[in-house]
């Protein structure tokens, strides 16, 4: 049987944090780009949004059309994997799920499963997944203390994280193309 990967959405398949950037400079005036995002909750960085995290990211899922994916050749991956894992999406997107599907088929992202969860924490409770990838520290952790790998995906927010990370079931991945790369080479079996 083939393994189980499970895919976040946001900002591992959609660039949802670039569009909640622009959404805080239009609405409170603060220029502010997703390299200033270091740390997972944007309210660390600009405190005057905490609170409203899931609501910013709310906004941009009401205009899915203007979300663009993490990289292009996603969904060329993502059919090459299929060959060989399941893939499931496991979200806990503050997006409806409509929209979530909509732009899913519209990108051409093709997917066996789909999980949308209240809160990103719930992802490591998801039975028959086998690996997660995901930008989520806390994602990663639960993941491997649950004895299951986890690539994560480079993004500022993590990027302490992956320089200080000793765990070997979490393993960091620069770019899709990594994520591919990593997932043939060591859970493909020969």
């Amino acid at each position: 049987m083939p393994k189980t990967i499970a895919i976040d959405l946001d900002d591992t398949l959609a660039a949802t944090a670039s569009k909640v950037c622009l959404y805080i400079e239009e609405k409170i005036n603060i220029k502010f780009t997703k390299k200033d995002i270091v740390n997972w909750s944007i309210s660390s960085v600009i405190p005057q949004v905490e609170g409203h995290e899931r609501e910013m990211y709310a906004e941009v899922w009401k205009n899915p059309a203007e979300i663009e994916l993490e990289d292009p050749d996603i969904p060329n991956i993502l059919d090459n994997l299929r060959e060989k894992f399941r893939v499931w999406i496991v979200t806990a997107s503050s997006g409806e799920d409509k929209a979530i599907r909509e732009w899913l088929e519209k990108k051409g992202v093709a997917y066996e499963g789909f999980f949308h969860l209240e809160h990103s924490v719930d992802k490591h409770g998801v039975p028959g997944v086998d690996i997660y990838i995901d930008d989520h520290v806390l994602v990663a952790e639960n993941a491997a203390r649950d004895g299951k790998t986890a690539i994560l995906l480079r993004q500022p927010w993590n990027e302490d994280f992956i320089k200080s990370n000793g765990n070997q079931n979490i393993i960091p991945a620069d770019n899709w193309r990594h994520v591919e790369e990593i997932l043939l080479t060591r859970f493909v079996e020969k």
